[in-house]
Parts: structure tokens; C-alpha cells; sequence
């Protein structure tokens, strides 16, 4: 490009000619030299998104978000974190737990099968509660955006109930009370990675506790796949144990359900990727 912009210097300045093709050539050079430049990157750029997964893996990331704007003012997300809420601050007063937990002896004997929906609906402490809430929030106001309020309810009831279903066949001590709205969530982050993943989920990173680095973004499916990754191992882990702290066989019910229900949905809707 360098012969050709030098010889510009010697074009006739009143010449109109020589002006429109001096201003064309400008145009050309500057469009390419566009074209050409490449912004580059940190090592720290280049390495968040994968580091943002196994981070959040071992609890120093924490999913805050997604680069998808939400048409819908996600009413019945916000409804059902106000039901656990209030069934929370409810148990503080009043011993609902015994009466609505998942206890699978009382399901498979006595045929209790409300305890199928209720359990989803009851946390064993805040930190419990809040973080089952706030991934629901993340999430589900993206899933109920994409397939509606009506299905994403169904959705939301459907992964609690094959979550209570792979529960109580692979917990060893039947007697054990299950509580908590992850498996019922598991399905509705199934649904994100089906509808949505190609979307990138921020997270917001942290070396240590109060500390905070920076928010990163990675791709949805790599962190849902790695998150139901560690589920499977975790839960094959778990089988045979009497004690169970975490509920993994439940979270993979509900993942399964998800997965199920949205494909269903997909396929006779018809609906597109998200971007």
C-alpha cells in the first residue's frame, strides 16, 4: 500500500478528478488496515472463560448472570422464590418439615405422595435457601422467557417429582428426609442447556472469601455439562452410604426430566437457539 499512497502526493490538488479518487483510495486503505488490525488479547483473557468453570466448581465463581436480555418480568420465578421464602420463615414457627419433607418409607408405604412436590419447597437452613434461590433466579428467568410461564411451572413440578423419583430408590436409609428445590432447578437449568448454548453465563470470581477479582464469561453449556458431570461422579460416590448430605441422584432426576420436557418442547414448537 505504500508505492500506491505515496504517488497520492502527486495528484493535482484542484483537480476534482484526483480528489474523488485520492478520497476512494483513503476509504480502501483505511477499511483494510481496519480489517487487518487484531486486538490482542491477555493470557488473562484468553484463559478466564475455562477457568471460570472449574472455579465455580470448587466455589470460588458463582454464576451472576447471562448476555441474554429477558423480555418477560419472569412472574412465576418470582413467585415461587416467594413461596420458599415464606414456607422458610413459615417452618421458624411452625414444624411443617415433618409433614412435608421427602421421607421416601412414607411415600413407597404409606403413600404420603404429596411429599413428591412439597419436599422442593422446603430448605434446611439460609445459606440452603438462598443459594437454591439465587440459581433459580439466574437461570429461570431465562428458561421462563424462552417456553412461557405455564411450561416453565410444569416444568418446574415435573423435575421435582422425577427428582423424588431417582431419590428414593438410591438412598440406602429410607427413613432419611430429603428438602430443597435442586432437583426441581436441576431441570430447569437441563432446559437452559438445551434452548440456550450458545449463551454466555457471567460469573463473578472470587480467590478468597470477601475478596473479589473480577466477573468473567463462559459458555452455558460447558458449565452445565461440567456442573452435571460432577453430580454423576459425586452421586456414584455417594451410593451405598447411609447418610446423605447432598441429594446427587436427585439432581440428576430433575436433570433428566429437564432435558426430556424441554427437547418435547423444543421439537413441537419448533424453537430456535437462543443466541
Amino acid at each position: 500500500m505504500q508505492v500506491p499512497l505515496a504517488a497520492l502526493s502527486f495528484l493535482e490538488k484542484g483537480n476534482r478528478d484526483d480528489l474523488a479518487f485520492k478520497e476512494s483510495v483513503n476509504t480502501i486503505y483505511e477499511m483494510t488496515a481496519k480489517k487487518k488490525s487484531v486486538k490482542v488479547r491477555s493470557l488473562d483473557e484468553v484463559i478466564a472463560p475455562y477457568a471460570a468453570i472449574p472455579l465455580s466448581l470448587i466455589g470460588y465463581a458463582f454464576p451472576t448472570g447471562s448476555n441474554v436480555l429477558t423480555k418477560s418480568s419472569a412472574y412465576v420465578t418470582k413467585i415461587l422464590i416467594g413461596i420458599c421464602v415464606f414456607v422458610f420463615v413459615l417452618g421458624s414457627f411452625v414444624p411443617i418439615v415433618p409433614a412435608m419433607s421427602l421421607v421416601p418409607i412414607k411415600v413407597s408405604q404409606n403413600m404420603e405422595w404429596h411429599r413428591i412436590i412439597t419436599y422442593a419447597f422446603l430448605h434446611g437452613g439460609i445459606a440452603h435457601l438462598l443459594g437454591n434461590m439465587w440459581f433459580l433466579w439466574v437461570f429461570g428467568k431465562v428458561v421462563e422467557d424462552n417456553i412461557g410461564w405455564k411450561n416453565y411451572l410444569m416444568l418446574f413440578l415435573i423435575s421435582a417429582v422425577f427428582s423424588a423419583a431417582l431419590f428414593i430408590p438410591t438412598v440406602s436409609d429410607k427413613t432419611i428426609p430429603c428438602v430443597g428445590a435442586s432437583g426441581a432447578i436441576s431441570g430447569v437449568i437441563a432446559t437452559y442447556l438445551i434452548l440456550c448454548p450458545k449463551v454466555k453465563i457471567k460469573f463473578t470470581v472470587f480467590w478468597r472469601l470477601g475478596t473479589y477479582i473480577k466477573s468473567i464469561y463462559a459458555p452455558a453449556w460447558g458449565y452445565i455439562l461440567a456442573w452435571i458431570a460432577l453430580n454423576i461422579i459425586l452421586g456414584i460416590m455417594q451410593s451405598g452410604h447411609k447418610t446423605v448430605g447432598v441429594a446427587y441422584w436427585g439432581h440428576i432426576g430433575g436433570f433428566i426430566a429437564g432435558i426430556a420436557y424441554s427437547s418435547l418442547y423444543k421439537s413441537f414448537k419448533q424453537v430456535p437457539y437462543a443466541p
